[in-house]
């Protein structure tokens, strides 16, 4: 295992022991919670991880039970290894830092307007 990768585990595991609320002491440990629609670039099912629309995301880890929740278009069901390069997603996240810890993906129709490519 990578330097790179153990570095990137211990960071999620550090994403999941944080509060939901941070207190006034913790302003610079903030999660933010974002969403965006992207086009997935890259997918990188070693490294749970996946370039979409020029960002790097990562999926977690099963291990530490913080797996992202992805949906594929028309279904409840989906996972990281059913996403394809080229679709168009739309992703809810958790950013701490330049870290970006996706909690749910949902793929997007191919005609689907407002997605940048």
């Amino acid at each position: 295992m990578s330097i790179y990768r153990t570095l990137v585990g211990f960071a999620i595991a550090g994403l999941l022991m944080l509060p939901a609320s941070p207190s006034s002491s913790a302003a610079d440990n903030r999660i933010y919670t974002r969403a965006t629609t992207g086009v997935i670039r890259s997918i990188n099912l070693a490294e749970r991880q996946a370039i979409i629309s020029g960002y790097k995301y990562y999926f977690g880890s099963p291990i530490y039970g913080d797996s992202a929740d992805v949906n594929m278009y028309g279904s409840e069901y989906g996972s990281l290894e059913m996403l394809e390069v080229g679709m168009n997603v739309h992703v809810r996240y958790a950013e701490y830092g330049n870290i970006r810890l996706v909690r749910e993906l949902r793929q997007l129709s191919n005609l689907a307007e407002g997605v940048e490519r």
